[in-house]
């Protein structure tokens, strides 16, 4: 998880992703002229929730004030989840969310003018759709992360193991 932003007209606007680190999917986002600590419970609370995960989970972030947090750490306490921090400056250690946030910047925000911040956010909705259907990646052998996710669970099943 991680938070990222672009400069649209004079404004910024925060975008905040959860990466399944393994098939690549965007969970949760949440984009916005700021980015809180509620926001981030809130994203990760709907990301839990469409997943349905009820075993353990580790959330990877750097040290931004919205994940030291206190409301932040009590939550992750509350509900179990291990949370993991990255060193300072060290961003190669959460590769992942990295490499979305520089590939949302360069095949959407760059490459298009907003006529307004609305066309910005319904373009991210459509972007991150098409990243998660129609956009193959290399590392899931060129197949898009909902189709990697989807054989994923269709392989374990047939397995006779139960995958929520």
């Amino acid at each position: 998880m991680d938070i990222t932003y672009v400069t649209i007209f004079p404004r910024i606007i925060f975008i905040l992703d959860i990466i399944d680190t393994y098939t690549l999917e965007i969970v949760g986002y949440k984009a916005g002229f700021s980015i809180t600590k509620n926001d981030v419970v809130k994203t990760v609370t709907k990301a839990i929730a469409s997943r349905h995960i009820t075993d353990s989970l580790t959330i990877r972030t750097d040290n931004g004030p919205q994940f030291k947090s206190k409301e932040f750490q009590e939550f992750c306490t509350k509900l179990g989840i291990f949370h993991e921090r990255i060193p300072v400056r060290s961003p190669e250690r959460n590769p992942n969310i990295e490499r979305f946030h520089r590939t949302l910047k360069e095949e959407y925000v760059n490459l298009n003018d907003f006529e307004s911040y609305n066309s910005f956010f319904k373009g991210l909705d459509n972007y991150i759709k098409f990243y998660l259907r129609e956009r193959p990646h290399e590392s899931l052998n060129y197949m898009t992360p909902s189709a990697f996710y989807e054989a994923f669970l269709r392989n374990n099943v047939n397995r006779g193991v139960l995958v929520v």
